[in-house]
């Protein structure tokens, strides 16, 4: 939903330029071999021309290039947006194995399902001097067992039989194998790269300087990591970008950022909205300069930063130059955080200098010297818990202060300014004030003596607002006006004028830049601000405002939950949890449903619908509208002669709706009209926006709507009868894949109604095609939607209710994924008593469109979303009926799922439960981390490996680094497959907490459940219940 009053956020619709829109493809030189092999010294003798040697305009252009990564980081040039010149730097069609393709945006290459061989791809251009930085997407999980990049000439093989490094393996190609983390040039091993355990992402940043004739990488956050390749040919020799794979379908893809002139003017034009100022505050203590290896000291002390913060939680300790004097508080403010860690800042004393110590990569298990830690809630000493406080600064926000001192031999701990009742006896005379900038935290300042509260001064009535030229300044004034609310009685023109400028004006200033609106809105939440804008509205409601400037203050803060709902799931989560979703489902109870020419009644139904319709994205709120009636009480705007009242109203039952009161989300022909009018619309815009009034809904939204509101079978019909097909058909060819995916569903949606509109549908020649085409898509949900639509299309449904044992007829029991997945069940030697086939199910595109079930379901008191496991075929576990009718598992808790290896799944089932590391299992087993995922002794600080972890959605859990793959030889077939396992289960609510992935995915997982809420843990024995061993061949 566009947000009111100003434009809508970036990001989701943007063009695609194709290929045939460039004006050429470039040249390639035929190559002449310099002398020199350009093999990298080992990664601990390298330097980084950036900042070592090799002179200022190497050293201005590596700031560049450091500038420009950033930008591209920062600005979302890794979503859908391909410029010409991109296009011309390119991947080469006609220069690639017949094994690869490039895809529809000119700047991919496919590798083609092929056994047996190694394949390469080589870029248009060929570089023979300058700085040249290119921008990889290669998921790692499509890497296999040798994924290269790197540079060679023209004359370097582009294909070789067996799985072999091809990039590498002649003289004139220099490669990086990145599974193995090894370098090859020569046809030989050339050492590892980079050194360290650094675990690559999905996206990363090559650069090739000829220049110095370096090869090097950093990853997508910026961390450099090091050069691969030195003394690379220069002059006449022309090296193109190169990349090999073995692995099918595997997709790599190349955004040229910029050479040196590009990249020196993109420095110097770049607007750094993240750029630090200067404390104006004098403080008695300063950081001293020499500190932890990721961490920088500024502004003459006054200032620490982790450099690397979203690749490196750690590394960040930092000391006062000064021993810390009796009675003098030593404090800092946290500026900023990152969002990829747990654990957060962290304060203490220690009796070693900083000119004496080591820096360790945290202080907390520190045992030389005596060092006392504040941690989360704990104090630590020498790594043992001595002390429990009221304060978790897990939990701490920007802006929030932290800070000690010593008085005497005792030592006392500040949050804000209050001291905690808690104290430490028996600190030694002399001792240095620590920072820990660990986790989340990226940024703090020193807070002088003469001001012990973070916050800015706030006063009711105060005529001057701060100057809000940063992030940092803007949510310190953030904090300032939500902490007037919680501690003044106050005016409604003063606090009205607060939030517009302080709360409002951020938000429309920083247009394009969504991922900076969110920041403002968690540090929001952070604040508490949603209950404080319910205390406001409920004032306002009960007249206990002074009238005159009411409205005003009303609608600042409506517009506040509007727009920040719309970016933030964390405002939209405490918006529920703050009752303000009955107080705008009142609103819609008090002035009905009629046009009306009164505005301001008008703002007020408009602002409800909207901000219900962005509070229904969250999982966490279904069972606060479901205890509101918010179904009935919303659908009655379908019947409005408001079309904003209709589109708005329509979007928000396609969150809510159930399948057992579907009649409640049925709209009429005009209603469907209007919503198929601005989907059309918004596949005329460039920016894939379609527009009514002054709101926008993008084609993704539009779509996904219309796939849960085709649920009903009135919609169904009116949707056809609207032309539905055609639009679908458009968003197929200009969207991107969850467009795709959202437009096949509702394709199959409507092929659900009847013979006829199938009959129909099947003599379309254009939709088939294009349906058929869509098999083709390298988006595995993609290519689920169109076979789910072509299915429907050629067959005839019965309905199954989702939670019934499955009927045993002719076409089930002849489903021959299902018979494939039994039979490799049955290999793994599992004892059948385990089973109950009465609750077998098989989730192939082919049996779930015969039961024509849906695709989510809701679960659970409270109520949660689950998707289905699509693709998977589940083998019912006998469970214990009596517990399980005890404690009502089956209407009352959530459904998860838990991705695993084929080698535990024995272990698990006669164990009967998921146990937590260090536990012991059945037959004596200890239970272990499992590899490559975090341990005790290789961990960011806080993390609780001690957990079990689950998800609602099987397109998470099913992911490769959790459901790890198998290899699997059909004894009947001879065919080869890849098997994966995961667990279906019951979860009991409250027992468990919801956060974000913690794979640093870039693209959301699950079209229904977010990012942000996809990763369930828990460390409650007993509140999980198997009740499905899902099985996955492909």
């Amino acid at each position: 939903m566009a947000e009111r009053g100003g434009r809508r956020p970036g990001g989701l619709g943007d063009k695609i330029f194709t290929a045939n829109q460039t004006s050429g493809t470039g040249t390639k030189l035929k190559p002449k071999m310099g002398n020199g092999q350009g093999i990298a010294p080992p990664a601990s003798k390298v330097t980084d021309f950036f900042s070592q040697g090799q002179g200022k305009r190497h050293r201005n252009l590596g700031n560049a290039i450091i500038g420009a990564l950033r930008e591209a980081h920062d600005d979302g040039r890794d979503c859908k947006v391909v410029t010409s010149q991109q296009l011309d730097h390119s991947w080469d069609q006609t220069d690639s194995s017949t094994n690869f393709k490039i895809l529809e945006d000119g700047v991919t290459a496919q590798r083609l399902e092929g056994k047996g061989s190694t394949d390469a791809v080589r870029s248009k251009k060929a570089y023979q001097s300058g700085c040249h930085v290119f921008q990889i997407y290669w998921p790692k999980d499509e890497w296999g067992s040798h994924a290269s990049i790197g540079c060679g000439t023209t004359e370097v093989p582009l294909t070789s039989p067996g799985y072999s490094v091809l990039i590498g393996s002649t003289v004139d190609s220099w490669g990086w194998n990145v599974c193995e983390k090894k370098l090859y040039h020569g046809g030989k091993e050339c050492g590892t790269y980079p050194a360290g355990r650094w675990q690559l992402g999905d996206i990363f940043y090559m650069i090739l300087n000829l220049q110095t004739g370096n090869l090097s990488f950093r990853t997508k956050g910026n961390k450099d990591l090091g050069i691969a390749f030195n003394n690379l040919p220069k002059g006449d020799t022309a090296l193109c970008v190169m990349a090999s794979a073995t692995s099918g379908n595997c997709r790599i893809r190349m955004k040229y950022i910029g050479s040196e002139d590009i990249l020196q003017m993109r420095s110097s034009q770049r607007k750094d909205t993240r750029s630090l100022q200067e404390p104006m505050q004098q403080t008695y203590y300063t950081f001293h300069s020499r500190c932890g290896k990721n961490t920088e000291v500024l502004f003459g002390g006054k200032m620490a930063r982790r450099k690397e913060a979203e690749d490196e939680p750690d590394n960040g300790v930092v000391l006062t130059s000064q021993s810390l004097e009796d009675g003098e508080p030593f404090q800092v403010r946290l500026n900023s955080k990152v969002s990829r860690w747990r654990g957060s800042l962290e304060i203490g004393v220690t009796t070693t200098p900083a000119d004496l110590l080591d820096f360790p990569s945290s202080m907390t298990d520190r045992t030389i010297g005596i060092t006392y830690m504040w941690c989360g809630d704990v104090v630590y000493m020498n790594g043992d818990k001595i002390l429990d406080l009221d304060r978790d600064l897990d939990n701490i926000t920007v802006g929030d202060c932290i800070g000690l001192m010593v008085d005497g031999d005792k030592l006392y701990f500040y949050h804000n300014g209050c001291r905690l009742p808690q104290e430490v006896s028996g600190v030694p005379n002399v001792v240095y004030g620590v920072v820990d900038v660990y986790g989340d935290a990226e940024c703090v300042t020193l807070v002088g003596t003469d001001r012990s509260l973070s916050r800015l001064s706030t006063i009711p009535g105060r005529k001057e607002i701060v100057h809000l030229s940063t992030p940092l300044s803007t949510m310190m004034a953030m904090r300032s006006t939500i902490d007037t609310l919680k501690n003044t009685e106050i005016e409604s023109v003063t606090i009205a004028t607060e939030i517009e400028i302080t709360i409002l004006k951020p938000y429309y200033a920083s247009d394009g830049d969504r991922d900076l609106r969110m920041a403002y809105g968690d540090h929001l939440a952070d604040l508490g601000a949603a209950q404080e804008f319910a205390k406001l509205l409920r004032k306002l409601s009960e007249g206990a405002l002074s009238e005159g400037t009411n409205w005003q203050l009303e609608q600042t803060v409506r517009l506040a939950c509007w727009n920040y709902s719309n970016v933030s799931v964390k405002v939209a989560v405490q918006i529920g949890m703050a009752g303000l979703v009955s107080i705008f489902l009142e609103d819609l109870d008090k002035y009905g449903i009629p046009k009306t020419k009164n505005e301001k009644q008008r703002f007020v139904v408009l602002s409800a619908l909207n901000i219900l319709h962005n509070c229904a994205k969250a999982s966490e709120n279904r069972q606060i509208y479901r205890d509101h009636q918010a179904l009935g009480r919303i659908s009655k705007y379908l019947k409005s002669d408001d079309r904003e009242y209709v589109m708005v109203a329509a979007l928000t039952l396609s969150y809510i709706s159930e399948d057992d009161k579907l009649d409640l989300v049925e709209m009429d022909t005009r209603a469907t009209k209007q919503i198929l009018t601005v989907l059309k619309k918004g596949l005329e815009s460039p920016d894939l926006y379609g527009r009514v009034d002054e709101s926008g809904y993008s084609v993704l939204e539009l779509t996904q709507g219309l796939s849960c509101l085709a649920l009903n079978q009135t919609n169904k019909a009116n949707l056809w009868e609207c032309g539905a097909l055609s639009l679908m058909m458009k968003t197929i060819t200009k969207g991107g894949f969850m467009e795709k995916e959202h437009a096949a569903d509702v394709v199959w949606r409507l092929a659900q109604h009847s013979d006829s509109v199938r009959t129909k549908i099947r003599n379309n020649t254009a939709a088939m095609e294009t349906l058929t085409e869509l098999m083709q898509c390298h988006s595995v949900p993609v290519q689920q939607a169109a076979e789910r639509a072509l299915l429907c299309i050629h067959q005839v449904m019965r309905q199954q209710h989702i939670g019934m044992p499955e009927k045993k007829n002719d076409a089930l029991l002849t489903c021959d994924y299902r018979s494939l997945c039994k039979r490799f069940m049955d290999s793994l030697d599992l004892q059948a008593e385990f089973f109950n086939s009465k609750y077998d199910m098989c989730y192939c595109n082919s049996c779930h469109v015969t039961r024509a079930d849906s695709l989510y379901y809701t679960r659970g008191e409270p109520a949660m979303v689950y998707g289905l496991p699509i693709g998977w075929c589940r083998f019912g576990l006998h469970i214990h009926k009596s517990r399980a009718n005890a404690l009502k598992v089956f209407q009352k808790w959530h459904v998860a799922y838990h991705g695993t290896t084929v080698g535990a799944i024995k272990n698990i089932i006669e164990t009967g439960n998921l146990l937590l590391p260090g536990d012991v299992a059945y037959g004596g087993i200890t239970l272990r981390e499992g590899k490559g995922h975090f341990n005790d002794d290789w961990k960011p600080k806080g993390f609780d490996t001690k957990n079990v972890f689950l998800s609602p959605s099987i397109r998470y859990a099913g992911i490769e680094c959790y459901a790890r793959p198998k290899k699997f030889k059909d004894a009947q077939s001879g065919q080869k497959y890849t098997a994966s396992v995961a667990l279906q289960v019951c979860i009991r609510p409250n027992s468990y907490k919801v956060g974000k992935d913690t794979v640093g995915a870039s693209q959301p997982f699950d079209p229904r459940i977010d990012n942000q809420n996809i990763e369930w843990f828990t460390k409650e024995r007993g509140s999980i219940i198997l009740y499905g061993l899902l099985v996955k061949l492909c």
